[in-house]
C-alpha cells in the first residue's frame, strides 16, 4: 500500500545543525486531500535522537514523499 507525505523541518538555522520539528501530513496521491491528523515530531527534553528515531521509525511507511526544498535541505539534514 502507497503512503504519500507532505513534510516540512523547522531548524535553528540554514546551517540544520538542530532540527526543532518535523511536521508530517499524509495526503490522498490523486485528490492532494489531507488524511487523518498531522504527525508532529518535536524537540523536547529528551535528546535529538528520539525525535530522529520517532520520525525514521514513522518514515518506514511512507512510499513518496512531498516538501518544499524537500531534496536541497530537509532530506539531508534529516539524514
Amino acid at each position: 500500500m502507497s503512503k504519500t507525505v507532505v513534510c516540512d523541518i523547522e531548524t535553528e538555522s540554514l546551517e540544520g545543525k538542530k532540527i526543532w520539528c518535523i511536521v508530517c501530513q499524509e495526503i490522498d496521491p490523486v485528490t492532494g486531500e489531507e488524511i487523518g491528523d498531522q504527525d508532529v515530531f518535536r524537540h523536547g527534553p529528551n535528546s535529538a535522537a528520539d525525535l530522529v528515531a520517532s520520525f525514521l521509525d514513522y518514515s518506514k511507511g511512507v512510499t513518496t514523499w512531498v516538501g518544499h526544498n524537500f531534496i536541497s535541505f530537509d532530506g539531508p539534514v534529516i539524514n
